[in-house]
C-alpha cells in the first residue's frame, strides 16, 4: 500500500510505557555463523527518490479516467437521439454501450450489494472477545482515551460521510467526554460483535455492558470515576469498517482501465516476467502462487538456503515487486514461493476471491508440502503481513522465521490504518494519484470494507515463536510507526527503520532493497534449524544422483545408510540435532 495520506485527526504522541510480556523463546543461532542478530533498533538512511516525471501524467490520467464513464453516457445518449453532429458508427457506439453498462454496474453494485451487512465469518467467542478487549485496554502504546476517540469523528456539514464523499471532519477531534453511551454501544457492537446494536442477541447484551464497564474502569483515576453519559449524540459518528457502505470511497473506472490492469498487466506482463525469473504458477484450493525450485548445485544440501515465502501487498499483484523478487532469487539458492493476492490486484476476476484465514492457512500448508517444504522464512509486505499473522497463530510450525515489512498487522486496535487508508481526504497530486489508482478501486474497497476483520488480522508479539525481523518506514502514513517500533523494541524484536521512506517506498530504492534483503538473509540463517526439510528439491536430486553413482542400483539399504551418514554429518556441521530432524524427506524418495 503506497503512502502519502495525512491523518484526519491529530493525536498526542503515544506514551512509551508498555505492558509486560514474556519474551518469546527464540531458537538459538548456530555458533558457526559469522554474524550475530542483535536486539537494537537499526536505522538505515536511503536515498530519497526524486519526483518521478510520470506522476503528473498519472494525475492527469486519473482525472480523464474519472471523466470517461459519464462522458460515454452523454455521447451515447446523444447518438441514440440521432443528433447529427455526434452520430456514431456501430464500431464506436458498441464499445461505448459496453462502457456505459460497466459504469452503471459499478455505480449500482457498491450501493446495493455493499449496502448489505457483511458475512459474519469471523465472529469471536465470548471468552475471546473479552480477552481481546482487555488486551487492547492494557496496551500502553496509546492512551486509552486516544485509542477510543480515534475511532470517532464529527458529522460533516454536508451530512454523513456516505453522502459527502471522503469528507471526514478535520476540525477539533472528538473528546472522550463527548462520546455518549449510545455512540459507544454502536461502535462496540461492530468492533467486538460485527453487528449493529439492534442485531445483538439477548445473551450478548450483558457482555456489551461489561465491555463498557471495563473501558470506564480503564479511563477512571484514583481521584475520579469515569462514566459515559446515557444517550446518543447524532453529531458524532464512528468508523465501522465492515458495516459502513463503501460507495463513498469507490471511484468508478472505465472498462478500458480493467482491460489494461487485469488483462494486460496482471494477465500477460506479470506471468511473462515471473516465468523469466524461473517461476511456475500453481493453484492450491483457494490459493494462487508462483514457485521457483532451488537450483541444483554440486555441493548439494550444504548450499540449500531456508525456503522463502513472499506475500505482496495492495496494488497490481507481484508486478510492482518484480525487482525485489529478482533480488530474492539472487540472494537465496533455496526454493522461493510468491503468493498472489488477486482480490487486491485491481482485477475484476478477483473481487469474489477474498480469503478466509483458516482455509488460506490450510492451502499454504498444502502448497509447502507439495514442494517438500516443512517450514520456511515468511516475508510479507503491508497487507501481506496479514497472511503471516494467520500462519503465526493458526499454524506456527510452518514459520522457520518471519520478516514483516511495513506491517499493518501489529496494533490494529489503533485507528490509524483504517483512517489513513479509507477514511481520509487526499491532499496534493501524489496522494490524489495514490487514492484513485489504489485506495478507491472497486476490488480493494470491497475487500477492506467487507472481508477485513481487525481482530482476526491483529498479531500480538507473544503469538510469535520464531526469529522475527521487522522493517519500518519512518515516514509511513499508514502504519503507526512510533507505537509499533516502541512496542516491538520492548519485546526484543529486531527492528530496522528506513529513514525518509514512506509506505512501500523500499521497492523503488536500490539501497533500501539491499538493506531489506540483508534482513531477510539474516532471518533465513536464524530460521535454518527450524526449517525441517534441510534438503531442497534441487539438493535432493543432486544427492540422489551422487549416491546412485557410487552405490549399486539394487543396494537400497546401502543407499539409505549413505544418505543417513551424509545427513548426520550435515546436521552436526550446522548445529542441528539429528534426533529432531526425522521429518527430512529422503533424497531417494520420488519427487
Amino acid at each position: 500500500m503506497p503512502s502519502a495520506l495525512k491523518m484526519c485527526v491529530s493525536r498526542p504522541p503515544a506514551v512509551t510505557e508498555l505492558p509486560f510480556f514474556l519474551p518469546p523463546r527464540w531458537p538459538s543461532l548456530p555458533s558457526s555463523l559469522p554474524f550475530q542478530i542483535t536486539d537494537a533498533v537499526e536505522t538505515a538512511q536511503i536515498e530519497k527518490p526524486e519526483a518521478h516525471p510520470i506522476l503528473q501524467f498519472l494525475f492527469v490520467m486519473a482525472i480523464l479516467l474519472q471523466v470517461a464513464p459519464p462522458a460515454s453516457v452523454i455521447v451515447l445518449s446523444a447518438s441514440c437521439l440521432h443528433v447529427h453532429e455526434v452520430a456514431l458508427p456501430l464500431y464506436i457506439s458498441a464499445p461505448l454501450a459496453l462502457e456505459v453498462a460497466h459504469y452503471a454496474f459499478g455505480a449500482t453494485s457498491t450501493r446495493v450489494s455493499f449496502g448489505e451487512s457483511p458475512m459474519r465469518r469471523a465472529e469471536l467467542a465470548q471468552v475471546d472477545r473479552l480477552s481481546l478487549w482487555k488486551h487492547c485496554l492494557e496496551d500502553k502504546s496509546i492512551a486509552t482515551g486516544d485509542f477510543i476517540t480515534g475511532w470517532f469523528y464529527r458529522r460533516p456539514d454536508g451530512g454523513e460521510w456516505r453522502t459527502s464523499g471522503l469528507a471526514l471532519a478535520t476540525e477539533a477531534p472528538v473528546n472522550v467526554h463527548e462520546i455518549q453511551r449510545g455512540n459507544l454501544r454502536e461502535w462496540l457492537s461492530w468492533s467486538l460483535f460485527m453487528k449493529v446494536p439492534e442485531e445483538l442477541l439477548h445473551e450478548e447484551l450483558p457482555e456489551l455492558e461489561e465491555a463498557i464497564s471495563m473501558l470506564e474502569r480503564s479511563l477512571s483515576t484514583r481521584k475520579s470515576r469515569f462514566t459515559f453519559i446515557e444517550g446518543y449524540d447524532e453529531m458524532i459518528l464512528s468508523i465501522r469498517l465492515n458495516l459502513d457502505p463503501p460507495s463513498a470511497h469507490h471511484r468508478p473506472r472505465p472498462l478500458l482501465y480493467y482491460a489494461i490492469s487485469d488483462g494486460i498487466l496482471c494477465g500477460l506482463v506479470t506471468p511473462l516476467l515471473m516465468r523469466r525469473l524461473g517461476f511456475r504458477q500453481h493453484e492450491e484450493s483457494c490459493l494462487t502462487y508462483w514457485h521457483r525450485p532451488a537450483p541444483p548445485s554440486e555441493d548439494g544440501a550444504a548450499r540449500a538456503s531456508t525456503p522463502l515465502v513472499f506475500v505482496h501487498g495492495v496494488g497490481l499483484g507481484p508486478l510492482p515487486y518484480i525487482g525485489f523478487i529478482e533480488d530474492l532469487t539472487r540472494s537465496s539458492d533455496g526454493p522461493l514461493i510468491v503468493i498472489e493476492l488477486p482480490f487486491v490486484a485491481q482485477r475484476l476476476t478477483g473481487i469474489s476471491r477474498a480469503p478466509q484465514a483458516a482455509r488460506t492457512v490450510d492451502a499454504i500448508e498444502a502448497a509447502l508440502r507439495r514442494h517438500n517444504i516443512q517450514a520456511a522464512t515468511f516475508v510479507g509486505h503491508s497487507l501481506g503481513t496479514i497472511y503471516l499473522s494467520w500462519v503465526a497463530r493458526l499454524r506456527p510450525s510452518l514459520l522457520a522465521s518471519a520478516v514483516f515489512i511495513d506491517p499493518i498487522c501489529f496494533l490494529l486496535h489503533h485507528s490509524k490504518v483504517a483512517r489513513s487508508f479509507l477514511y481520509s481526504q487526499p491532499e496534493g497530486i501524489e496522494s490524489s494519484v495514490e487514492h484513485y489508482f489504489v485506495k478507491s478501486e472497486l476490488s480493494i474497497v470491497s475487500y477492506f470494507h467487507r472481508h477485513f476483520y481487525w481482530y482476526m488480522n491483529n498479531l500480538w508479539v507473544n503469538d510469535l515463536s520464531c526469529p522475527t525481523k521487522v522493517v519500518l518506514s519512518k515516514d509511513d502514513s499508514i502504519v503507526p510507526v512510533h507505537a509499533v517500533r516502541t512496542y516491538l523494541h520492548r519485546t526484543k524484536v529486531d527492528v530496522l527503520e528506513l529513514e525518509k521512506a514512506r509506505h512501500g517506498e523500499f521497492i523503488m530504492s536500490d539501497s533500501a532493497r539491499r538493506k531489506v534483503i540483508r534482513e531477510i538473509s539474516l532471518a533465513q540463517h536464524a530460521g535454518r534449524p527450524n526449517a525441517g526439510s534441510i534438503f531442497s528439491t534441487g539438493a535432493r536430486a543432486t544427492v540422489r544422483k551422487h549416491v546412485q553413482n557410487y552405490v549399486r542400483p539394487r543396494s537400497k539399504g546401502a543407499s539409505l545408510l549413505l544418505f543417513n551418514l551424509l545427513r548426520s554429518k550435515w546436521l552436526s556441521l550446522n548445529g542441528a540435532n539429528p534426533q529432531g530432524q526425522n521429518s527430512i524427506p529422503s533424497p531417494l524418495a520420488p519427487e
